[in-house]
């Protein structure tokens, strides 16, 4: 009986060993897998985060480029503006000139633009519509 036995030992031995080996490539295989996912969780969060820096950063060339557009647009406002100014400090200066060149021939009393009415002058001459056209640099705004 002895013998009988010892094989029957060595039989459960040997299934034991053999469930601890498929126990142990089980957890080694889940371990595996484990370390899978959180490595494939960490790819994916690396991934997102230059996603979003990528977006971030096309966001910011966005608003520098636009920001750039719009002081553009102002200093292009601004000098049509200086522009517009000059103009129509020369044209009052004309007219102011036409004036005195006009007062001083009606007291000459050769003035050929002297109204038949006595004490009133012409109105001054108004530049072509043509000239007083909307800016489109101001249109931005």
């Amino acid at each position: 009986m002895a013998p009988k036995k010892s094989a029957m030992m060595e039989r459960i031995a040997a299934r034991r060993e053999e469930l601890a080996k498929s126990r142990q490539a089980m957890e080694d295989a889940q371990a595996t897998r484990l370390a899978k996912q959180q490595d494939a969780a960490r790819q994916q969060a690396l991934a997102a985060a230059e996603a979003r820096e990528t977006q971030r950063r096309a966001q910011q060339a966005e608003e520098h480029r636009a920001e750039m557009q719009r002081a553009r647009l102002a200093a292009e406002a601004t000098e049509a503006m200086e522009k517009a100014q000059r103009a129509a400090r020369a044209r009052a200066r004309e007219a102011a000139e036409s004036r005195r060149q006009a007062e001083a021939a009606d007291n000459k009393g050769t003035s050929p633009q002297r109204s038949t009415i006595s004490g009133l002058k012409p109105l001054p001459k108004l530049p072509p519509l043509g000239e007083l056209k909307p800016l489109p640099a101001l249109a931005a705004f």
